[in-house]
C-alpha cells in the first residue's frame, strides 16, 4: 500500500493588490492561539516622511498605525483562532490631531499569511482521536501510521507532527474501520479458546487465526499485524479456526481412554453372556422358572377376582347415583314451580300498582282547576280515595270529590244509604277533613285570599251535603245533583276570579311598562345632555390647543429672527477677539506656538458664545 505522507503547510502566501502603493509582510508561519509578530511594509510612498494607515484583521476590530520613512514598516500582533489563510488589509487614513494631524498613506493593500496548528494542539487532537477509538481500531491505526512514517508522537520539539485531519490520514482511518468491521470466523466470541465443532462432529476448543493465500494456492497462517498490513495495501486475507493444541492433546487422550474402556466392556459383556447361557441350562434354573410361572398364574387369578368385585361395586354405586339424580331433578322442579309462582305474584302486584298509579294520575288530573298549583297537598291527599277499598261501594254511587264525572244512573238513584254505606260516608268525611287540614298551610301561604275563601266555601257545602246524605235526609240522586251544582258554581266563580287576576296583572304590567318607558326617556334626555356637554368641552379644548399652537409658532418665528441677529453678533465678537490676539502667539517654540493658538481659538469661541447668549436673553421664551 502506498499512502501519501501527511504534509503540513509551512509557507506564506502573499497576495497584494495596490491602488497607489502596496504592502509586504515579512514573517514566518504563525501558530493558532499564539501571539505572533508580523512586519508590514508599505511601499511606493513618495513626497512624505510619515503617514497613517488603518489595518483590518479578521476577528479583530480595525486599528491605526503610523509608518515613517525610509522603510515605512510597522510591526503588528496577530493571534489566529483557527488554521488556514488570514488576510490582513490596510488602507491610508487621515489622522486628525489638530496642528499635529497626519495624512493617510497613499493607496491600500492586503497580505495573506497561513496559520498552522502547533505541536501541542496537534498532539491534543491525536489524543482526542485515540480516546474515542476502540482498542482494535487504535491498534490498526498505529500500525498504519508507523508503516507510512506518520509523525503523531514525538518528544523532540523540533519535529513537526502530522495533522490527523489530513486526507491521507482520513483514508487510513477509513481502511481501519473496514478492517475492524470485517466479519471474522470467531465473530461475537473471543479469538482464543472458543467452542467449535470439527468435521467429524466432535466438539472441541478452537483458536481464531488470520491467513493468506499464496501464489501456489496454499494457505499460510499469518499474524494479525500482517493481516492489517495486507488490508491497508488492498491485498486479500481471510480468517479461520484451528483446534487449540492443548484441547487437541486432551481430546486424543480422551479418545484413547474411551477405546480401551470399550474393549474392556465388550470382553466383560461376552463373559457375562457365557455365564448366563450355562445358568439357564442347569436343572435349578428350570425348577426356578416353573415356580415363577406358578406364582404368576396365582397372581392373575387374584387380579381377575379383584376386578370382578370392583365392577359389582361400581354397578351398585351407579344405581345409587341414578336414584340421587332423580331426587335432585324432582327438587329442582319444585323449586322452579315456586319461583314461577313468586314471579307471577310479583308481576301481578306490579301490574296492580301500575294500574293504581295510572288511576291516581287520572284522578289527580280531574282535581286540577284554574289557579290551583300542582304541588297542592290537597290533590295528592284526595287522589288516594280512588284506590281506597273503604270507598269502593261509594265510588259507584256518588262523586267523592264532586269534580269527577257523575253518570246518569247516579243522578237517577233514589235510594238512601244503608248502614254499611253510612259507615263508609263517615270514614270518607273524616278523610275529607284530614285533607283540608294538610293543605291549609300551603293554601294560606300560596293562594290569594279570594281563592281561599272560595275553596273553603265549597268544602263547607260538600260536608253539609254529606251530612244530609248520612242522615238519610236526601237520596243519592239528589245528593249528586246538589254536588254537581256546587261544583259548577265554584267553577264559574273560579273563572271570574281568574279573569280578575289576569286584568289586574295586565294593569300592573301596563303600569310597569309606562314607568319603564318614562325612565328610558329620562335616561335618553340625560345622555343627550351629557353628550352635548362633552362635545362642547372637546370643542373648547381644541380651540385652546389651536391658540397655544399659534402662540408657540409666533414665539418660534420671533426667536428665529433674534437668532439670526444674535448670530451676527457672535461672528463679529469672534473676529474682533481673534484680531486683538493676532500677534500674541509669536513664540520661538513650535509646540508652544501651536498650544497658544489652540487656546486663543477656544477663548474666541467662548467669547463669541457669551455675546450670542447675552443677545438671546432678550428674546421671548
Amino acid at each position: 500500500m502506498k499512502l501519501k505522507k501527511l504534509q503540513v503547510a509551512t509557507y506564506i502566501i502573499i497576495s497584494q493588490s495596490f491602488l497607489v502603493a502596496g504592502a509586504q509582510a515579512e514573517s514566518s508561519p504563525v501558530e493558532v492561539g499564539q501571539p505572533n509578530s508580523v512586519n508590514l511594509k508599505i511601499q511606493n510612498q513618495e513626497n512624505t516622511t510619515k503617514c497613517n494607515i488603518e489595518i483590518s484583521i479578521p476577528g479583530q476590530p480595525p486599528f491605526e498605525r503610523e509608518v515613517v520613512s525610509p522603510n515605512f514598516e510597522v510591526k503588528i500582533e496577530v493571534t489566529p483562532q483557527q488554521a488556514g489563510p488570514i488576510t490582513i488589509q490596510w488602507k491610508g487614513k487621515y489622522k486628525s490631531r489638530g496642528l499635529y494631524s497626519i495624512g493617510g498613506c497613499s493607496g491600500s493593500g492586503s497580505t495573506q499569511i497561513v496559520s498552522i496548528l502547533g505541536n501541542d494542539q496537534i498532539r491534543k487532537k491525536w489524543q482526542q482521536l485515540f480516546s474515542r477509538l476502540t482498542e482494535e481500531q487504535s491498534y490498526c491505526i498505529k500500525i498504519g501510521l508507523d508503516l507510512n512514517k506518520f509523525k503523531y508522537q514525538s518528544i523532540d520539539s523540533s519535529v513537526r507532527l502530522d495533522d490527523p485531519d489530513d486526507s491521507s490520514a482520513k483514508q487510513l482511518f477509513s481502511k481501519c474501520d473496514s478492517f475492524v468491521s470485517t466479519r471474522t470466523a470467531w465473530y461475537g466470541r473471543n479469538q482464543n479458546s472458543f467452542t467449535c465443532t470439527l468435521q467429524s462432529k466432535i466438539e472441541t476448543t478452537c483458536d481464531g487465526v488470520y491467513s493468506e493465500k499464496l501464489p501456489n494456492g496454499e494457505i499460510r497462517r499469518i499474524s494479525k499485524e500482517q493481516a492489517i498490513i495486507l488490508h491497508l495495501d488492498n491485498k486479500p486475507w481471510t480468517t479461520g479456526e484451528v483446534e487449540n493444541s492443548e484441547a487437541k492433546v486432551a481430546r486424543v487422550r480422551q479418545e484413547e481412554t474411551i477405546a480401551v474402556r470399550q474393549t474392556i466392556e465388550i470382553a466383560t459383556k461376552k463373559d457375562e453372556e457365557d455365564r448366563e447361557l450355562k445358568r439357564k441350562a442347569s436343572p435349578d434354573y428350570k425348577k426356578q422358572q416353573a415356580e415363577i410361572a406358578k406364582r404368576q398364574l396365582a397372581e392373575e387369578k387374584e387380579e381377575i377376582a379383584r376386578l370382578r368385585k370392583e365392577q359389582a361395586e361400581a354397578a351398585i354405586q351407579a344405581k345409587q347415583d341414578e336414584k340421587d339424580r332423580l331426587v335432585r331433578e324432582k327438587e329442582q322442579v319444585v323449586i322452579a314451580k315456586k319461583q314461577k309462582e313468586e314471579y307471577d305474584r310479583n308481576l301481578l302486584a306490579e301490574e296492580k300498582a301500575k294500574s293504581e298509579r295510572d288511576k291516581r294520575a287520572r284522578f289527580e288530573s280531574s282535581l286540577m282547576r284554574p289557579l290551583l298549583s300542582q304541588q297542592d297537598p290537597r290533590i295528592s291527599c284526595q287522589s288516594k280515595w280512588i284506590i281506597d277499598s273503604r270507598f269502593v261501594s261509594l265510588s259507584s254511587k256518588i262523586s267523592l270529590t264532586g269534580l269527577t264525572e257523575i253518570s246518569f244512573p247516579m243522578l237517577a238513584d233514589q235510594t238512601t244509604p244503608n248502614s254499611k254505606d253510612q259507615q263508609a260516608i263517615a270514614m270518607w268525611a273524616d278523610e275529607f277533613k284530614k285533607c283540608i287540614s294538610e293543605s291549609s298551610n300551603f293554601r294560606g301561604s300560596t293562594y290569594p285570599r279570594e281563592l281561599n275563601l272560595l275553596l273553603e266555601k265549597e268544602d263547607t257545602q260538600f260536608l253539609e251535603a254529606a251530612v244530609d246524605l248520612y242522615g238519610k235526609k236526601t237520596n243519592y240522586g239528589n245528593y249528586n245533583l246538589r254536588i254537581q251544582k256546587i261544583a259548577k258554581e265554584t267553577s264559574s266563580s273560579l273563572d271570574y276570579l281568574t279573569q280578575q287576576i289576569k286584568n289586574q296583572k295586565a294593569e300592573r304590567d301596563e303600569a310597569t311598562r309606562a314607568r319603564g318607558a318614562a325612565l328610558r326617556d329620562a335616561q335618553q334626555r340625560q345622555d343627550q345632555q351629557r353628550q352635548a356637554q362633552d362635545q362642547q368641552r372637546q370643542a373648547d379644548q381644541r380651540r385652546q390647543e389651536q391658540n397655544a399652537q399659534a402662540e408657540r409658532a409666533r414665539v418660534m418665528a420671533v426667536r428665529r429672527q433674534w437668532e439670526a441677529r444674535c448670530d451676527f453678533d457672535r461672528k463679529n465678537a469672534y473676529e474682533q477677539y481673534m484680531k486683538s490676539k493676532e500677534n500674541s502667539c509669536n513664540i520661538n517654540s513650535r509646540g508652544l506656538t501651536a498650544l497658544c493658538a489652540v487656546g486663543v481659538i477656544t477663548n474666541a469661541q467662548n467669547y463669541a458664545q457669551s455675546a450670542f447668549d447675552s443677545c438671546m436673553s432678550g428674546a421671548p421664551s
